[in-house]
């Protein structure tokens, strides 16, 4: 009796032992499968990143850059009095002669401001434009319009053999130390003219001309140089200065 008692207890222990053991092992197994699933969780690829379409942004074109404002123009006439008192135009290197009328007609491409001075072979300077008789003395001229000096009758050579030195001035922008000496050498602003400062203004004018080309009648694509090939081409037409800001020129005229 006492051994089967013994028998049935041993049977309950290794009973209970074995229930504790496999109680033990579910635990253990329980821990790593879920450690199993987080790690699988924790590998699993990550979704695509979403995309962002960005249209494409026309570029326009740059502009074409501006294109530069084209030179002024001055055009200088030498009109000679023909016998039946009408008018031709000629080369500034006719053979005047003494008792000869000319006019002289100025023509800018450009509205601007003009003067007109001339030294005779006696060595005067006198102002020729502008003149009190002319617009009333305002010296502002048109762009395209052409000054002819004097509007009525003639300059007349004197009996003094020499050269008529021609010499005009024309600006886009008023030049006040320059105009200013010009109309006190001449006078033309009150008082007396300043011969000393005569000298002075024609010198500066001169040093501003510009080299002057010819243009036959009708305009013409080959322009010569002003002078004895002026003379051989057998016509006459304006000489020109060209270029920007302010431009002079200097005709001289002989008269025997």
């Amino acid at each position: 009796m006492n051994k089967q008692k013994r028998t049935v207890l041993g049977f309950a222990v290794v009973g209970w032992a074995a229930l504790a053991l496999a109680c033990a092992q579910q635990s253990a197994e329980a821990p790593a499968s879920r450690a199993a699933d987080v790690a699988a969780q924790s590998v699993a690829p990550a979704a695509p990143a979403s995309t962002v379409s960005v249209p494409a942004v026309a570029v326009a074109p740059a502009a074409p850059a501006a294109a530069p404002a084209a030179a002024a123009e001055l055009a200088l006439s030498i009109y000679r009095q023909t016998a039946q008192g009408g008018q031709v135009r000629t080369e500034a290197t006719y053979p005047f002669r003494s008792g000869d009328g000319v006019r002289i007609g100025v023509q800018p491409s450009r509205t601007g401001f003009l003067y007109l001075l001339v030294r005779g072979s006696s060595g005067k300077t006198s102002l020729l434009y502008p003149d009190q008789r002319i617009a009333g003395g305002v010296n502002r001229v048109h762009g395209g319009q052409e000054i002819v000096i004097p509007a009525e009758g003639w300059f007349t050579f004197d009996a003094t053999p020499g050269v008529e030195s021609v010499y005009a001035l024309w600006a886009e922008q008023p030049d006040q130390v320059l105009f200013g000496n010009i109309e006190q050498a001449t006078g033309y602003s009150g008082g007396a003219p300043n011969a000393g400062l005569q000298g002075q203004v024609l010198a500066a004018l001169q040093a501003r001309a510009r080299d002057m080309t010819y243009t036959p009648p009708g305009g013409g694509s080959g322009a010569v140089t002003t002078g004895a090939a002026a003379a051989a081409a057998g016509a006459a037409g304006p000489v020109v200065v060209g270029g920007s800001g302010s431009l002079a020129a200097v005709l001289t005229l002989e008269h025997e």
